[in-house]
């Protein structure tokens, strides 16, 4: 796989005939690449085919194969934490553990069978199909965007929201591999033939985010900010109130020498993009510090980015829209286009404009 990217990165630099250079790169890839999934930290003890492994008989090693088995074989773990808390987790392909203090558990599975779990750990596998078949070609192309930056760690992906969720193979329906199936070896490509950055959330709100805006990144002409269909969630509009002394605390202001007065941190509210409706907010505290709407969301726990705050004596008032980053497909929205007879293809078109939707 890495040979694949190389490839990429000389046909850029030479930029020679660059746009069938990279397509005839992107034909080297199948759904039979390994990926190397973190589903596991922090573990004391792992159980699996019978045998069990306890981070406190194992000395510290880099990286240890513990199982092996065919695409059809469903293996079954159990995982604990120190605190004995304990998870079952089924799934396919390989098995590593890495010791350092606490285990680390690794799957290394195929493409096409990570792809068939997340489809539906990502989105209910009741929605329409379309909405499923857009889920799937978003979890491909950023999995296999992972790969360029992935080459000197142990993992690929992780198993959560960090990256994508991926839970295993206890509730795949029979579905789920075909509609993957139809999709096979389909990404999303920029205007460079290059793998788009297909990043995606729950619920857009109103508007689609920048990853500019969001989390202080580069821009990508095709994340932009546009409004978004009506998506039928209760996730779409929600409302959060902070008691001051609550919200100094969430934020760390208390021993902040700037703020000349606890029960008013906030000096200064500012929209990074004076857009109807769009309401990434940056929040100016004191004299000195700021925090842009992705870290206010992430320290108090809001839905989304978006959102107005309004002051009153004793509370700090979040009236917002959407859940998640808003970044990309939005879920709901997909849900919603697909309801109206869109297809997989005009989903994608809608969320990631400018790209297109190649098999390759």
């Amino acid at each position: 796989m890495q040979s694949f990217f190389l490839h990429l990165l000389f046909c850029a630099i030479l930029s020679f005939h660059f746009s069938s250079c990279a397509i005839a790169s992107l034909k080297d890839v199948d759904e039979t690449v390994l990926l190397r999934v973190l589903i596991a930290e922090n573990v004391e003890t792992i159980n699996i085919n019978k045998n069990e492994y306890n981070a406190n008989k194992i000395k510290n090693l880099s990286k240890l194969k513990i199982s092996d088995n065919d695409e059809n074989t469903i293996l079954d773990l159990k995982i604990c934490t120190p605190d004995k808390h304990c998870e079952l987790f089924k799934t396919k392909g390989q098995i590593y553990i890495k010791k350092n203090k606490f285990l680390e558990v690794y799957n290394h599975i195929k493409l096409k069978d990570y792809l068939s779990s997340v489809m539906v750990s990502e989105m209910p596998s009741s929605w329409h199909k379309e909405a499923l078949k857009a889920q799937a070609i978003c979890a491909r192309t950023y999995a296999l965007k992972q790969l360029e930056i992935t080459k000197d760690l142990d993992y690929d992906l992780k198993s959560t929201v960090a990256d994508q969720s991926f839970k295993g193979f206890s509730k795949v329906p029979q579905f789920a591999k075909v509609l993957v199936d139809q999709t096979k070896n389909t990404v999303v490509l920029d205007r460079y033939n290059l793998l788009a950055e297909t990043y995606y959330s729950s619920s857009s709100g109103n508007y689609t985010a920048t990853p500019e805006d969001t989390w202080g990144t580069a821009p990508r002409y095709y994340l932009i900010n546009k409004k978004n269909v009506s998506e039928d969630t209760g996730l779409r509009n929600w409302l959060r109130k902070f008691a001051k002394t609550d919200f100094n605390s969430k934020l760390s202001l208390n021993n902040i020498k700037d703020i000349k007065s606890e029960t008013c941190p906030i000096s200064k509210i500012i929209s990074n993009k004076d857009l109807a409706d769009k309401n990434i907010k940056t929040l100016i505290l004191g004299q000195n510090i700021s925090l842009i709407g992705e870290e206010l969301r992430h320290k108090l726990s809001l839905p989304s980015t978006q959102f107005d705050v309004n002051l009153d004596e004793d509370y700090y008032l979040f009236n917002g829209h959407g859940f998640g980053h808003g970044i990309g497909m939005s879920q709901y929205g997909a849900k919603k286009l697909a309801e109206m007879g869109k297809t997989y293809i005009d989903i994608l078109d809608f969320y990631y404009p400018g790209t297109k939707v190649v098999k390759i």
